[in-house]
């Protein structure tokens, strides 16, 4: 299964990191923050990061997002999860209000829709 989308419009060039399993955790972190890391090192401007199909969160899948977004913001890049839906991964958000550091989007409708 495909991880990243990329698209560019004008100066704009966006990722889509899709996490096409349904764990973010210790045994998978490693490969999507290679991902996240990649897509801004490429000189993205918008990193996504689809959790639609993730079901659990644990530490080491915060951590991924935490870094991610802080790598982001050295590169001055807009970085926002999109498609949390599950509660398991709710709760996780709510718990550690990881919004005060990125934008979170709970609508499902919004995952994985890029205009080509």
């Amino acid at each position: 299964m495909e991880t990243s989308i990329a698209k560019e419009k004008g100066t704009t060039k966006e990722t889509i990191i899709s996490i096409p399993e349904r764990r973010l955790d210790s045994t998978n972190y490693q490969i999507y923050m290679k991902h996240i890391e990649q897509s801004i090192k490429a000189g993205c401007t918008r990193v996504f990061v689809d959790l639609s199909l993730v079901h659990f969160l644990d530490s080491h899948g915060l951590s991924v997002l935490v870094k991610g977004w802080r790598l982001a913001q050295q590169k001055q890049v807009h970085f926002r999860v999109r498609g949390v839906r599950h509660e398991p991964v709710k709760m996780v958000f709510q718990i550690t209000n990881i919004e005060r550091l990125f934008p979170v989007e709970y609508d499902c409708n919004n995952s994985l829709q890029i205009e080509v």
